[in-house]
């Protein structure tokens, strides 16, 4: 059997056999060293804003043996003109400013879901990001296609991963919502990178009771992010991830290690991060701290009491799982053909009904 390496890292390894690519996770350590993690606050300038967290994390040194950085954003597990179900744009273009003043060529992706391909038509439903790409010119890539199908530590069967993202002279930044989940507790930037794997049919991963985890941490892992971002002008609580109430937030967290960041976001929200399955499958027994960079801001105190009322509990997340779970038995083409026709009558709903609880005190 003929077969050549096609790329190897620290952390897995791409052969070519028979024509055909296929990975290999190799056992590595996950969580990283470097512990700072910064809280900036976003005011007018959020694109501005959003480098300046960059820059005090040390994002230059950390991007700079990279030719280029797929920022890895979060649109199709989101619903149209409610902004606080996906990745705020400006965060997305301060991104895309700062990694092309470095001299990196910048690009914003994401995969298909299970609902929704995530093509021109979707991305001018989502607005501000359609325009940001156009204003940029920045390109827009689906990393549904030419997946790399990965055997995975853990994982009984194989996840095909974007070889754009896999190719180790491409940096991935992870540019995540923050907003809570049915199924997994807390949607941050680990659980952003289950968004680029490239399988259009993801219910295949919800179909047994804890492969959904199994399968966001190794994402995470095989595709881990060099940095991570969370935030922007909302956060989500609630129903998430699709019926968030949109809390004012206007704060960007940043960091090299993507468990770091999303534990100081697991507190802001009071979810205990030890229930988050994948995030302490991926921290392998390790203890979970971090540390503020010098000149963080605080959390706005009426967003985190807003955000705090309609969180999710562990109680309430298995509550719901157990109760949306025969969901992701319905045929996938028929998901594919009802999903997007319905994106318009989500939308009204949550105006009308979820985006009201936002102004209760």
């Amino acid at each position: 059997m003929n077969s050549d390496i096609i790329f190897e890292t620290k952390r897995y390894l791409i052969r070519e056999i028979q024509g055909r690519r296929l990975g290999y996770e190799k056992p590595a350590k996950v969580l990283g060293d470097d512990n700072r993690v910064y809280v900036g606050a976003l005011g007018e300038d959020i694109a501005r804003d959003t480098g300046t967290a960059l820059e005090r994390i040390g994002a230059e040194k950390i991007l700079r043996p990279f030719k280029r950085a797929g920022i890895k954003v979060n649109l199709g597990g989101g619903i149209q003109t409610c902004p606080s179900t996906f990745t705020d744009p400006l965060v997305a273009r301060g991104i895309i400013d700062y990694c092309r003043n470095l001299g990196l060529e910048a690009f914003v992706c994401e995969a298909d879901m299970r609902g929704f391909v995530i093509d021109d038509a979707l991305l001018k439903r989502r607005g501000e990001m359609w325009s940001v790409l156009q204003d940029t010119g920045a390109q827009f890539i689906n990393l549904s296609e030419n997946g790399v199908p990965f055997h995975c530590i853990g994982l009984e069967r194989s996840i095909p991963f974007p070889m754009k993202l896999l190719d180790p002279e491409t940096a991935i930044i992870s540019a995540a919502a923050p907003k809570d989940h049915w199924e997994c507790g807390l949607s941050l930037t680990q659980k952003n990178m289950y968004g680029a794997i490239s399988e259009r049919r993801k219910a295949l991963y919800h179909r047994v009771w804890s492969r959904i985890d199994k399968a966001v941490a190794a994402a995470a892992r095989i595709l881990r992010p060099n940095i991570a971002v969370l935030g922007g002008r909302f956060a989500g609580t609630g129903w998430g991830p699709h019926f968030c109430v949109p809390v004012p937030w206007r704060r960007i967290i940043a960091g090299e290690d993507a468990i770091r960041v999303d534990a100081l976001m697991a507190e802001a929200y009071r979810y205990p991060y030890e229930k988050i399955e994948y995030a302490m499958i991926n921290a392998q027994g390790e203890t979970v701290d971090y540390q503020l960079v010098e000149g963080s801001a605080e959390f706005p105190a009426e967003g985190l009491n807003l955000l705090r009322r309609y969180a999710m509990t562990p109680t309430r997340r298995l509550v719901w799982k157990i109760f949306l779970f025969p969901q992701y038995f319905i045929p996938h083409k028929l998901q594919h053909d009802v999903s997007p026709k319905l994106e318009g009558r989500a939308a009204a709903f949550h105006h009308r009904f979820i985006d009201p609880l936002a102004g209760k005190k």
